[in-house]
């Protein structure tokens, strides 16, 4: 029992003395990912303040509303808001230092209180705390690393970015003289919610109600598409999802969602997954699409969302 316990012991200190302080120098060695993701977070904090008070009005004014779905948006509100707050904690160095090293300490104070004492009650206490103490050492050391990854996928995408628009530029010079690089525009459309997206499109949805809307990106020339990447622009008062399909990045004014495909062959129509969206407020709503890809034209226009009660 004694050899378990100094066993545990070392386990502690080993995750205080090496593995705390290499996530805290990862954390300080990517600062604009951090900062990046810090104004994320933040912006995410002050929405959900705002879509909560909005739905906390219309829960006590409105009548009429299913008020079932609408304290299920409630709640999903309220998470969003509180997972926000956590990690922003975890995204200043000496803050993270702290969660996920004091929990460790304690629990090792807590061993060594089970070694030296004698007591059969102070001693079972002791472990019984440095235990549950671990446990939250081992939650904020997986809430720290999956941030450290949000960090680390930031300044990834940046990276790939300038790579393909480098590869891009390539691409182009590599082609024969008077061979156009790029597919026809048009060749290649999005379908949402089951309808090719063209200009000024209306689609209608109802007000605190969770869609599950399928995303395709059809290409419909004779030649592979390369590095595809559509994006939706969204306003701040709607609640999706973040699923591991599709990236959301969050500004002061705006939301935009992405689906991106290394390659879609000729003739095929590729299935995104589904956007998982509700929309908060009965208005309407112009959402801009963008399509791009290494042989794909930019093209940008808008469609409708008509949101009813």
């Amino acid at each position: 029992m004694i050899e378990a316990i100094q066993l545990f012991g070392t386990l502690i200190l080993t995750v205080v003395g090496f593995v705390i302080p290499i996530l805290t120098i990862l954390v300080s060695i990517f600062p604009e990912g951090v900062k990046s993701l810090a104004s994320k977070y933040e912006n995410e904090r002050k929405q959900s303040d705002e879509n909560i008070a909005n739905e906390a009005i219309k829960k006590k004014t409105v009548t009429g509303l299913d008020y079932g779905a609408l304290e299920k948006t409630l709640q999903t509100l309220k998470g969003k808001k509180r997972e926000a707050e956590l990690k922003l904690r975890y995204l200043e160095p000496v803050q993270f230092l702290l969660r996920t090293a004091v929990p460790f300490i304690v629990a090792f104070i807590g061993v060594l209180v089970t070694l030296v004492v004698k007591d059969l009650l102070a001693t079972t206490i002791a472990l019984g705390a440095s235990i549950v103490s671990f446990a939250a050492g081992v939650t904020a050391l997986f809430t720290s690393i999956s941030v450290l990854f949000e960090v680390a996928e930031i300044v990834n995408q940046k990276k790939t970015s300038n790579e393909e628009k480098i590869i891009g530029f390539l691409s182009i010079l590599a082609k024969k003289p008077g061979e156009d690089p790029y597919l026809k525009e048009g060749e290649v459309k999005v379908e949402f919610n089951s309808r090719s997206l063209k200009k000024d499109e209306k689609f209608d949805f109802s007000v605190d109600k969770k869609y599950q809307i399928p995303i395709y990106i059809h290409n419909s020339s004779d030649r592979m598409a390369k590095t595809v990447e559509v994006g939706f622009v969204l306003p701040k008062d709607v609640v999706i999802e973040k699923t591991s399909n599709l990236e959301i990045t969050t500004t002061e004014e705006e939301q935009i969602v992405r689906f991106k495909e290394g390659e879609i062959q000729a003739h095929n129509n590729n299935a995104q997954g589904n956007l998982e969206i509700t929309f908060l407020k009965a208005k309407s709503i112009d959402v801009d699409v963008f399509i791009k890809g290494e042989n794909v034209r930019y093209q940008r226009f808008p469609f409708k969302l008509n949101i009813v009660k």
